[in-house]
């Protein structure tokens, strides 16, 4: 099973931190975000697919050919089209039947809730209002539905392409554990703090089991 972590965005809402470096390698507790993030996958998880390109280079030197146990392959998307047109850039490295996570490269969810959908053919975690928090299974289908060119933010957006496939092929849509999504930087000064102040979240938050604080 393979395991998609998009990461290739210029992370505008976190500037200054990401004026020297993409948002996955921003320092959060003393470990880039992208330990948190990707420490959390499941056993099954066999290989890491990183599609990456705002300082792509840096991400790619950091994590290397192995990262945290299992072999990297590297996906370069050239321009900043939305999560949907990143994730089609790998599409060539999925095999028929065979089905796979996405996840946000700055959004650290639960492995509980990567089990959670394991259950299911097709999931995705989504909060109390319906709105996706950036980790999904899917299989090839999703290739199948293109999704809409959002105007107002220049982009192909995951969300489009699940709405267009669900009469098909249903998404079965979970409520997370836990979703900490790092997205300006209060978000990290907040992660910070919590790791500091908390010794059971600071252990759990490692690479083993998250809970919600």
């Amino acid at each position: 099973m393979q395991g998609v972590i998009l990461a290739a965005g210029s992370g505008l809402r976190m500037r200054p931190m990401s004026d020297d470096r993409p948002k996955p390698l921003i320092m959060v507790g003393g470990r880039p975000l992208i330990e948190y993030v990707a420490s959390q996958f499941p056993n099954e998880l066999s290989e890491l697919i990183m599609v990456i390109g705002y300082r792509g280079e840096m991400i790619r030197d950091f994590c290397g050919r192995r990262f945290l146990g299992r072999p990297v392959r590297y996906v370069q998307q050239d321009e900043r089209r939305g999560t949907y047109h990143a994730l089609v850039q790998a599409k060539n490295l999925f095999e028929e039947g065979e089905r796979f996570f996405v996840l946000y490269g700055s959004t650290i969810h639960a492995r509980e809730d990567f089990q959670a959908c394991l259950y299911h053919p097709r999931a995705a975690l989504a909060g109390d209002k319906g709105e996706f928090t950036g980790l999904f299974l899917f299989d090839r289908h999703i290739f199948d539905f293109p999704a809409d060119f959002m105007v107002a933010k220049r982009e192909y957006v995951l969300p489009s392409a699940i709405s267009k496939m669900q009469h098909a092929h249903p998404v079965v849509v979970l409520r997370p554990n836990f979703c900490y999504p790092v997205a300006v930087p209060e978000d990290v000064r907040s992660l910070d703090a919590a790791l500091l102040e908390n010794t059971q979240i600071q252990s759990l938050i490692m690479g083993r089991t998250l809970w919600q604080f």
